[in-house]
């Protein structure tokens, strides 16, 4: 089948070293290609990396040096906050082919103490939400059923999420967190309500 999905996600950071570390080790993502960008007198204004996901998709980042002419040393990384927008408008979602999969990654996150949420089912999908250490929202999610005409309608859904939530309050104040909402509107849309009192609450 011909391919027509996204080549690369282009991105940026301040921070090279912690990127190239939370990438690698803790998602367990190849470096590609690297270089380093100068200008005409040899000072390097870049430094340039891409991951490759897997599945011949790749994530890269672009990382101002001091020396960049007309380049901020910090900024919003997270995307959302520097455009005054909610958390997880500008999110990245990366495939899992299973929900064994998808548990597979959370417990390599787990393993390297990274905060991760508990899996919220989405009824057509799973998910698992993250931060990169620049504050990115990144999420892992595996589709867990074909999509029907039905789908294609706008109207208001019901999203089974995660019973864990109305049991655990730790979870869902840790959960929140990690997604940027408060804990009322974490379990009032992924708290597993009855779907006819979940879309009352929303």
């Amino acid at each position: 089948m011909k391919r027509t999905g996204a080549h690369h996600l282009g991105l940026a950071t301040y921070d090279y070293d912690g990127i190239v570390e939370f990438y690698t080790r803790v998602l367990g993502w190849a470096i590609a290609w690297q270089e380093v960008m100068s200008g005409p007198d040899g000072t390097v204004h870049m430094k340039h990396v891409f991951f490759d996901t897997g599945d011949g998709s790749y994530v890269s980042f672009m990382c101002p040096t001091a020396d960049m002419p007309n380049f901020p040393t910090t900024w919003a990384t997270d995307i959302n906050s520097g455009l005054g927008v909610m958390n997880g408008a500008y999110h990245f979602a990366f495939w899992a082919e299973s929900v064994e999969e998808l548990e597979e990654k959370q417990a390599r996150l787990r393993q390297y103490n990274h905060p991760v949420t508990e899996i919220i089912d989405h009824e057509w999908s799973k998910s698992i939400y993250f931060r990169a250490p620049d504050g990115l929202q990144l999420e892992f999610c595996v589709t867990t059923r074909k999509f029907t005409e039905e789908d294609k309608l706008l109207k208001p859904r019901y999203q089974p999420g995660n019973p864990i939530y109305r049991e655990r309050p730790e979870l869902a104040a840790r959960d929140a967190a990690i997604l940027g909402m408060p804990v009322e509107r974490l379990i009032a849309i992924f708290g597993s309500l009855e779907p006819q009192v979940a879309h009352e609450r929303q």
